[in-house]
């Protein structure tokens, strides 16, 4: 009886440990997000409670905000930020995923754009507060912009503690500090992809009609579709955590009509790092491609515009978030449809 009791009086104390680890008011955002703010009412974004969790409403067709709450985290401190959602946007609307904005230095951050339409998925990052911020935080799991709908099941922001200063010597080049890919090889062949879009004329839009994503049986099947005189693009996600990303597998069926494929990594923080090299689809039929994923290499003090998003640290902070594979029409004023397929594709170290 009384090993029961010890029992119960643990399991209450470990509920109550995780309670008190939860920043978040109503992480669950029941009784219509009872504790947040809805900075979008004068948009006409509504908060209402259903079945499965909140349901927000945006008809405008700029900024519509979001479901908000504004706190005093510690500087210097990191923390990990996640949530729940599924959604359905209107054309050319977005939503930032999991959005922070320091108000004292007037950064922002998100981990991930998305548009079009996208089942239950869990998102989760973490950030650390500038040393040199002791302002509120504005925390805001979803951002929208555009008409659409989202889900939101839950919202979570938890302290993970304070994150070692890497403040630098006057005078002294900061050290760059290699990243390690564990020796592995990652099968993402039986991924489904995910967050499919476009570049119609260098703005980001649902896919056309003829134009799609698919993984059919282990091949990722690219139907592309370039209708414009200026930059067109299709992209999708790979949303699996990988914590080893150095090289990459994999074999290409290509119509040889000069596109080229790039990868962008996003790395735990969100920040996103576009390879400088693509591979040049200018041969017909199948090949085998096993290369280094190719980076930019860092230097001291370099900001790329090749790395956007997250911390802004221009570092590749293992483990990945995703990797997105974007289809890229060469040249420009190409415009043309066709089939472009990836089978067998691995990530790792070998």
């Amino acid at each position: 009886m009384r090993l029961f009791l010890f029992a119960c009086v643990l399991a209450m104390s470990l509920l109550v440990t995780a309670a008190e680890n939860e920043l978040f008011k109503n992480p669950k955002l029941e009784k219509n997000a009872a504790g947040w703010a809805n900075w979008g009412s004068k948009m006409g974004l509504k908060l209402v409670s259903v079945q499965d969790g909140l349901h927000v409403t945006a008809i405008g067709p700029k900024l519509n905000q979001g479901p908000a709450q504004t706190m005093k985290l510690k500087p210097g401190y990191e923390y990990e930020y996640s949530c729940k959602i599924k959604g359905k946007l209107a054309e050319n609307a977005q939503v930032e995923v999991l959005h922070w904005h320091f108000t004292q230095t007037k950064r922002s951050g998100c981990l991930r754009k998305l548009r079009g339409e996208f089942d239950w998925w869990e998102h989760k990052v973490k950030f650390t507060v500038p040393e040199n911020c002791d302002g509120n935080t504005v925390l805001r799991p979803v951002l929208m912009t555009g008409p659409g709908e989202i889900t939101m099941e839950w919202a979570s922001l938890k302290e993970i503690g304070e994150k070692l200063a890497t403040k630098k010597e006057e005078g002294k080049i900061p050290e760059i500090v290699p990243v390690v890919h564990p020796n592995k090889v990652i099968d993402l062949s039986n991924e489904q992809p995910v967050n499919v879009r476009m570049h119609i004329n260098e703005k980001v839009s649902k896919p056309v009609q003829g134009c799609s994503v698919e993984n059919q049986n282990g091949t990722f099947v690219i139907n592309y579709k370039f209708t414009t005189l200026g930059h067109d693009a299709v992209m999708f996600d790979i949303a699996k955590e990988l914590d080893s990303c150095k090289k990459v597998s994999m074999e290409i069926t290509s119509n040889g009509k000069g596109h080229r494929l790039f990868f962008v990594l996003t790395d735990k923080s969100g920040e996103a790092h576009l390879t400088n090299k693509p591979i040049m689809l200018t041969f017909q039929g199948s090949k085998k491609i096993d290369m280094v994923i190719p980076l930019p290499p860092e230097k001291p003090y370099d900001i790329l515009d090749s790395n956007w998003g997250g911390d802004e640290n221009q570092h590749l902070d293992l483990p990945l978030k995703s990797l997105t594979i974007v289809l890229d029409d060469c040249p420009d004023a190409s415009t043309d449809s066709g089939v472009i397929s990836i089978k067998d594709l691995k990530v790792g170290n070998w």
